[in-house]
Parts: structure tokens; C-alpha cells; sequence
């Protein structure tokens, strides 16, 4: 198996159990996100889910920049590229979400997503298309999708550009200039959607210090970009 699998199978190789019980085993972690963002914390996880997105559980509730804001998590099972018999092996992967209500319904959907190589961890292909910013650091680094390309990329202009791409920085700043340096540090960075209601943020885990440090870096460029649409 190429190294970088058995890496990723590391990090995010969660058994295929219920939400809520895989939630309740890191009951610590959560108490620090919740502190470090400043978000009140659901102790008992009776937030009861929304009906249309049935798959996520809320954690935390509040306020970041002026905006109701909202910690969930969910989990999905990915088959992985290593066969056992006739079958491929299914893991169960979670991910923690930091969503900001908007204050009136987006004229656009649009996706920023790392962009990953290794198969076994890329994100589904995006169904909007590829929106090309003719910047290259960043089209190297991310890709853009969105129903409403013109519109896209006023939102995502060139500062806006390279705000993300310094958080991508910031995150592993001694990363080498090399396939592993890129790999690692696309692994590390989150996803930004932009839904009809909501503006949201998506990283690989389970709450704790460090997804909650993130979070509230990408929350302030989440709170720029709600003031632009």
C-alpha cells in the first residue's frame, strides 16, 4: 500500500459505528473546541438534527462574528482501495462542520475545496462547474466550483485569494516545496461550501483544540465572505 494511504488510513480509520457513540468518545476534546471558539456545548447531544440533513448531529450552538453560528458532525463510510476477498474494505470517516447562518439567501452555491491526489481520501467531484481563477498558487492549491461563475469570482477575488492560501500556510509552515509538502498540507485544510442558507467549513476528525483553532482562523474569512454577498 503506497505510504501516503497507510498515512491517511492513520488518521482517519473510524470504525463504521452510530454518530452519537463515536461522538460521546471524545467528550474532552469537545469541551475545549466549544471553550476555544466560545460556543455553548449540547453536554447530552439532544440537539435534535434537521430534518433535511439527517446525517448531521449538532454539537454546538452560538455566535461567531455577529453571526448564528453551529458545530456539527457526521459521519460517512468510504470504500478504500485495499480488497479483502471479493469485497473492498469500508471505513467509517468523520468530519467536523462549522456553519454560519447567512442574513438572506445566497444568490450562488460555490465550493473551495483542497485539491488531493491520494484516492482514497478525495472528496467527491464537485457538481458545479470548475471555475478556473488564473492564479496559479492558488489553482494549484484549490478548486473552485460554482453555479454562478462570474459571480464566483468577484466573491473570490485575488485578497480573498490569498487569505486562504496563508491559512494553508499557517498550518504546516515548515512544509517542504515538494508533492509530500503539498499532499500534507492539502490534507489539513478544510472545505468551504456556500449553500443556500449557510456558509460552511468542513474538516477530517472529531472535535478538539486543534479543528477548533482552525475553525475560528477560517471562521473570520467565513464572516469576510458572508459580507460580500
Amino acid at each position: 500500500m503506497p505510504i501516503d494511504q497507510i498515512l491517511i488510513i492513520g488518521l482517519i480509520a473510524l470504525a463504521s459505528i452510530a454518530t452519537p457513540m463515536l461522538i460521546k468518545a471524545f467528550g474532552k476534546g469537545r469541551q475545549q473546541a466549544a471553550d476555544i471558539l466560545g460556543l455553548q456545548l449540547d453536554e447530552k447531544i439532544t440537539a435534535p438534527p434537521d430534518p433535511n440533513r439527517p446525517d448531521e448531529v449538532p454539537l454546538m450552538t452560538g455566535h461567531l462574528h455577529g453571526l448564528p453560528a453551529t458545530v456539527f458532525v457526521s459521519v460517512t463510510n468510504r470504500r478504500v482501495g485495499v480488497n479483502v476477498g471479493r469485497e473492498r474494505n469500508t471505513i467509517g470517516q468523520a468530519k467536523t462542520h462549522l456553519a454560519l447562518a447567512l442574513p438572506h439567501p445566497s444568490p450562488l452555491t460555490l465550493t473551495i475545496s483542497p485539491i488531493l491526489n491520494a484516492t482514497l481520501y478525495r472528496e467527491p467531484a464537485p457538481t458545479d462547474p470548475v471555475v478556473p481563477t488564473n492564479d496559479t498558487t492558488f489553482d494549484q492549491a484549490f478548486l473552485l466550483s460554482s453555479n454562478n461563475p462570474e459571480t464566483a469570482l468577484n466573491l473570490i477575488d485575488a485578497p480573498f485569494r490569498q487569505q486562504l492560501i496563508d491559512l494553508r500556510r499557517s498550518l504546516l509552515p515548515s512544509a517542504p516545496n515538494n508533492a509530500v509538502g503539498h499532499a500534507t498540507a492539502s490534507l489539513l485544510m478544510g472545505r468551504l461550501t456556500l449553500e443556500p442558507d449557510r456558509l460552511r467549513y468542513t474538516l477530517r476528525g472529531t472535535p478538539n483544540a486543534k479543528i477548533a483553532n482552525h475553525l475560528q482562523a477560517a471562521s473570520m474569512l467565513m464572516a469576510q465572505l458572508i459580507k460580500k454577498l
